[in-house]
């Protein structure tokens, strides 16, 4: 989507050309892959759970990220909460193992079994202030993403590795 001001001053209204995000063409995006039904189904109504899910998407998606991005919050004002980006969007990573006594957040949930991820998205620690997630929700999202993300499988696979490297230490 574009606005009419971002086309290219040689081009036309009827046939707009635009250069600064596409190379006016020569830059062409795949086609996306269809969204699995799982997915589809919470979005579009057709799930018993899309109305809980659809009013606290924010907190779904917060609980599967992998990463964090670091920002300065803009004061809060009327509209929607909003960021500022300066330069470079830059995605914070920390640590794949939790600290002695922390619990497992981000990516770290990924190294744990799918049960004890289970029970972490749906019961965070006390002081976590989130909307309360529903259970059977998180586990249609967690099945969807082991089967359709291809990092869940890499963080797997790393996942193992750093267990049996940690036992040859000791």
């Amino acid at each position: 989507m574009h606005w009419n001001c971002e086309k290219l001053i040689s081009s036309s209204n009827w046939h707009p050309r635009f250069g600064t995000c596409c190379l006016q063409g020569k830059i062409a995006l795949p086609i996306l892959q269809p969204l699995p039904v799982e997915l589809l189904q919470l979005y579009d109504g057709t799930s018993n759970h899309s109305d809980h899910f659809l009013q606290h998407i924010n907190s779904y998606n917060n609980v599967f990220a992998m990463v964090s991005i670091g920002h300065r919050r803009v004061p809060l004002g009327p509209g929607p909460e909003t960021f500022i980006v300066q330069g470079e969007v830059r995605h914070r990573m920390g640590s794949l193992l939790p600290e002695p006594g922390h619990v497992p957040v981000y990516a770290q949930l990924y190294f744990v079994t799918p049960e004890e991820a289970l029970e972490l998205c749906v019961n965070p620690p006390p002081g976590n202030n989130r909307a309360p997630l529903r259970r059977e929700i998180v586990q249609i999202l967690q099945d969807m993403l082991h089967r359709n993300n291809h990092y869940v499988g890499l963080y797997k696979s790393v996942g193992s590795t750093i267990v049996v490297l940690q036992f040859t230490v000791l």
